[in-house]
């Protein structure tokens, strides 16, 4: 029963030492990617800020500026995509919407990003725009890749349309998170003007008033690492409308503030990314460092028991040479036979005894051997089975001198010439 056990164990140590690093590294990659449905809004505010008024065109302060930021997977464009490339992608249609203090809109910028479900590059494979205009990203957007490292990144500011580095500055902790701290600055840069503006101004509109718009920023974010997730961000975000004809004309301040992320949308950020990192952290560390410690202690518990089955399997003494009880001298000792070569010594006689009456008694109509009488008891293959003492010379049994050993209990010899 203890080998069985032992047997056991041993299969389940090989089983899940084998699990650890089939978790770790195939299961891991395959099922750690982001949902092809997920949705996500976020809300960012700038207290105290300028905005042009483009009914007097000129700029003025605020008391807040808010920034909705929606987050929609598309599964149809997502499964199309899929098809035609043969990956597993994600798209994303993504909505930045800018309202003053009143709620009234400041611009509105639609974009599409498709990108890889598990490394986060992007695919390009058509469908890319922001603000209705055909891109080729570069780098990471919104997100950074699972197991996020200490290093620089590319980021796509969709401002600019371009990528530019994004610099790891360490470790920062948000609401008892550690998170890696990340900062790109973007220069003075000049961008397209939204297609959505107050008042049904379009582009055209303020390209006839010769305007044109240049953009700055300075942007943070603070990223889990585990996940890849940003808690928190900010931007000091700067936009301004500059004369083309009128180089040394004072530009129109379109935006200029500090944007941060509202607190309750931050705390609730940060509970959901907690959530999603106990789930990564299981896939990654908890389940094949587990899985090692258990393997390794059942591969114990299975030596443990081999060991202990052997030690109470084998008899006293067994491994040395044979003892005899009998005394040295003691004729008994010397009767008894030799063993053959690599035998056991053969059976002697009363065991042949013991073993007949004992088969006796399982037959019907037969009386055991305690039961019988004395010359009957003993039976009559027992006198075959001890071994010639002195066997008889070559040709003597012809000659008729010739006897069998005697017996107790047996008839008297006869002659080979008492037989004819």
């Amino acid at each position: 029963m203890r080998r069985r056990a032992s047997l056991v164990l041993l299969a389940l140590a090989v089983f899940f030492a084998a699990l650890s690093p089939l978790v770790r590294w195939y299961a891991f990659p395959r099922l750690a990617k982001i949902p092809p449905s997920q949705y996500q809004d976020m809300v960012l505010e700038a207290k105290n800020a300028t905005l042009l008024d483009y009914t007097t065109m000129k700029s003025k302060k605020v008391p807040e500026v808010s920034i909705v930021q929606t987050l929609k997977g598309n599964v149809a464009a997502a499964g199309k995509v899929r098809e035609r490339t043969g990956r597993d992608v994600v798209v994303w249609d993504t909505l930045s919407y800018v309202a003053d203090d009143k709620g009234r809109m400041v611009s509105r910028i639609p974009e599409r990003y498709v990108f890889d479900a598990h490394s986060q590059e992007p695919v390009h494979a058509g469908g890319e725009h922001v603000d209705g205009d055909p891109v080729r990203r570069r780098g990471i957007e919104y997100k950074w890749p699972f197991g996020t490292e200490k290093r620089d990144y590319e980021y796509f500011d969709f401002q600019t349309r371009t990528s530019a580095p994004i610099h790891y500055k360490g470790t920062r902790t948000v609401h008892g998170l550690e998170t890696y701290y990340f900062e790109q600055t973007i220069p003075w840069t000049k961008v397209k003007v939204p297609k959505k503006l107050p008042l049904g101004a379009t582009p055209e509109t303020v390209e006839q008033l010769g305007l044109e718009r240049w953009y700055t920023t300075k942007r943070m974010f603070w990223v889990e690492p585990v996940t890849g997730a940003p808690v928190d961000g900010q931007e000091i975000h700067e936009e301004e409308m500059r004369w083309t004809d009128k180089p040394g004309k004072k530009p129109l301040t379109a935006f200029a503030g500090h944007v941060r992320m509202r607190p309750d949308y931050q705390k609730a950020t940060v509970d959901l990314v907690s959530s999603q990192r106990r789930l990564v952290l299981t896939l990654t560390t908890y389940l094949p460092w587990g899985s090692l410690a258990l393997g390794g202690l059942l591969l114990v518990g299975s030596l443990t028991l081999e060991a202990r089955t052997r030690t109470r399997g084998r008899p006293p003494g067994a491994g040395g040479p044979p003892v005899s009880s009998a005394a040295p001298g003691d004729p008994a000792r010397a009767r008894r036979p030799s063993p053959a070569p690599g035998g056991s010594g053969g059976m002697a006689p009363g065991a042949v005894g013991a073993f007949t009456g004992a088969f006796l008694k399982l037959l019907p109509g037969r009386r055991p051997p305690d039961q019988l009488t004395p010359a009957a008891r003993v039976p009559s293959c027992a006198r075959w089975v001890r071994p010639l003492r002195d066997p008889p010379a070559k040709g003597a049994w012809d000659s008729g001198r010739a006897t069998r050993p005697a017996h107790p209990g047996s008839p008297p010899p006869r002659t080979t010439r008492d037989r004819r």
